[in-house]
């Protein structure tokens, strides 16, 4: 072998050495920041805008900058109705917007309960809430879910570990020990694995891990709440569970995601909580008798008219729904006995869900009307309206005090907040998630969020210019203490005042409150807010009152802490911050029967215009037993193979088994 053969071969050898060394460390350095990226602290996340790292501490002087900035940004919001020019990093403590499911094993949780009971044992066999939908949702979720989600969560019925007897019910449970350190078994799916090498799965929860938590709502660890999927139970416990953001996402097993959807669909910082309303579907007063699917719906709405006073509520759509554990604890310290898991619990006949989101929606009014009449004319906070006060309420609501009294007739305001691209564009500037969601939204930045306002554009409102009537008429009955005050009478107190408008006679403050929206521009609700330079004790919700008769709205609260008036108004409008999307019950299609099915499933395939639908089967009680469970599983097997065609790929925690 020649010299520069040996040559040839000895670079040969030195570059393969470099290579595989090559190779190799772009190997482990793949490795390494997939597993930092996959592996990353999800919770961390979810975080506030308190620095993680020593580099990024800053002074006490810096963080009160920042605070001021937000809460002037806030101001800018509520006033002018756009983003600052430098937005915060975190407009609020969430950052993330967590989801969790409720699901039962109904199979599972029947041959328990026919161990420990023989009398409980359900004669009929429930295959459809036997069957697997929750793997379709998941794979719906993970399908079109994009940006702002943070953890997933599923939580399940439990029952004392020594109470399944078989090894084959244990299959499919988890086993864990409760706050006392006693072995519990809860149910899982058997499909789902729990962990994985790169992805995070879902969190197991189970209800006794979060009803007998410290600071929970059971009056006991005991009830069927424990070991059943109920639907009220299900939603407060779902609520309530630690360790996720404030808002969450409660969703159901038979809540599939459509289209792609970001968490501004559901919840952002500047537009708050997301609900999908049936706009036909109006519930009646509790005076009057329920009608036919509203049973659930009389208790919660009667408790709303003692509070809030007496009006239509529209029904929510079976759909997933924005949840603040927050906002459920203050709901809790109005109505403690209501929101309260007993032993007793009769809670298939409470609709939690909309409970929640019309005590949100009724929040937001109050603040709006307590913010013009009390923060901002009550200027010396005596809790009377003087008659130079009650004249400026009077003038700002265009009536002469001094003049015979002239009903003003109040016009559909013109704004530009629900074009699709100023929600866009605010949204993009304030770094937050655009929504991908195509189905239109009324938003609470239009006082009321079932307020339709003219639209700002130049070629609709041009098309629209013709003379329309007024939208209604504050008549004098509204305002005439007001006026008796004007004219030398006992100035009134704001209480009184505004428990009239807003409460006693609901109409005179949604009159008042469409003039205001108008009177604010195309954006932002300037009419509403005080003056910057007042200030009051700092509060961080309205009275918590069960009855508004019991309501004091006044300023006149003793406390060491002050604060603006136009800082605790905006945090106020934050808090309470809604929109709403108004869908055709399509999305929730009436399957009772298989051909039923068939047709709901047609619709949702030709009119793909929701970002959302769900299967609920409703079966007719009046079928004999027999007939009725094979219309289930013949509905069941139909509704599951479509679900499979549309959503075949198997998740990375979801394990081979044919098993629910």
């Amino acid at each position: 072998m020649t010299q520069r053969a040996t040559s040839s071969i000895r670079s040969l050898r030195q570059l393969r050495t470099r290579t595989v060394l090559l190779a190799g460390a772009v190997v482990v350095a793949l490795v390494y920041f997939t597993s930092a990226y996959y592996h990353r602290n999800v919770m961390a996340e979810h975080a506030s805008w308190i620095p993680t790292t020593p580099g990024q501490a800053s002074s006490q002087a810096a963080e009160e900058a920042d605070v001021r900035r937000r809460s002037a940004c806030w101001e800018q919001w509520f006033s002018k109705g756009t983003v600052c020019v430098r937005p915060p990093k975190q407009w609020t403590e969430q950052a993330k917007l967590d989801l969790i499911w409720t699901w039962s094993n109904s199979s599972l949780t029947r041959q328990a309960h026919d161990r420990i009971d023989p009398a409980k044992t359900s004669s009929s066999h429930s295959h459809a809430e036997a069957s697997d939908f929750l793997r379709y949702s998941f794979r719906s979720a993970q399908q079109h879910m994009h940006h702002g989600f943070g953890r997933v969560t599923l939580l399940t019925p439990d029952l004392p570990k020594d109470k399944l007897a078989t090894q084959a019910l244990q299959a499919c449970t988890r086993s864990y020990q409760d706050a006392q350190g006693v072995s519990r078994s809860g149910q899982r799916p058997c499909w789902l694995a729990t962990e994985d090498r790169v992805f995070e799965a879902p969190q197991l929860l189970h209800n006794r891990q979060v009803g007998c938590a410290p600071g929970s709502s059971a009056s006991s660890c005991s009830g069927h709440w424990i070991d059943q999927d109920e639907p009220f139970s299900s939603a407060l416990l779902a609520a309530q569970a630690p360790g996720l953001s404030d808002v969450r996402l409660l969703v159901a097993p038979h809540h599939v995601f459509a289209r792609p959807v970001s968490a501004s669909d559901f919840w952002s910082p500047l537009y708050g909580a997301t609900y999908r309303f049936d706009p036909e579907a109006q519930v009646s007063s509790a005076a009057a008798s329920p009608m036919a699917g509203q049973e659930a719906l009389q208790k919660p709405n009667a408790l709303l008219d003692a509070r809030f006073g007496v009006r239509p509520r529209r029904k929510l759509l079976d759909l997933p729904v924005p949840v603040s554990a927050s906002i459920l604890a203050e709901m809790r310290q109005i109505w403690p006995d209501v929101l309260k898991l007993t032993p007793t619990s009769q809670s298939a006949r409470f609709d939690f869900g909309f409970l929640a989101a019309h005590y949100v929606l009724e929040r937001h009014r109050e603040a709006l009307l307590w913010s013009f009449v009390v923060a901002k004319h009550d200027r010396d906070a005596d809790g009377l309206l003087s008659a130079a006060e009650a004249e400026a309420v009077l003038k700002e609501l265009g009536i002469d005090a001094h003049k015979a009294y002239a009903a003003p007739q109040v016009e559909l305001p013109r704004r530009g907040t629900r074009s699709a691209a100023t929600v866009v564009s605010n949204l993009r500037r304030a770094q937050m998630p655009e929504r991908l969601g195509k189905e239109s939204m009324s938003s609470s930045m239009d006082g009321l969020a079932f307020l339709t306002p003219r639209s700002s554009d130049a070629q609709e409102g041009a098309a629209a210019e013709e003379a329309q009537p007024p939208v209604c008429r504050l008549d004098r009955e509204c305002v005439k203490p007001l006026l008796d005050a004007v004219s030398g009478s006992d100035p009134p107190r704001v209480s009184e005042v505004l428990r009239r408008v807003a409460f006693q006679a609901p109409m005179c403050g949604d009159c008042m409150l469409t003039h205001l929206v108008g009177q604010s521009g195309e954006q932002g609700l300037s009419a509403f807010l005080p003056a910057g330079e007042l200030d009051m004790p700092a509060i961080e919700v309205l009275p918590l009152t069960a009855r508004f008769e019991q309501a004091d709205y006044s300023l006149s609260g003793s406390g060491a802490a002050r604060t603006t008036r136009l800082h605790g108004v905006t945090q106020l409008l934050a808090r309470y911050a809604h929109t709403m999307v108004q869908q055709q019950s399509f999305v929730t299609p009436a399957m009772a029967t298989l051909s039923q099915a068939r047709l709901g499933l047609i619709t949702l395939e030709v009119l793909e215009s929701s970002s959302l639908f769900s299967f609920k089967q409703q079966l007719n009680a009046s079928e004999p037993l027999e007939l009725a469970a094979q219309t289930e599983w013949d509905w069941t097997a139909y509704v599951r193979a479509w679900l499979s065609l549309r959503f075949p790929f198997a998740m990375r925690f979801e394990s081979r088994t044919h098993e629910l």
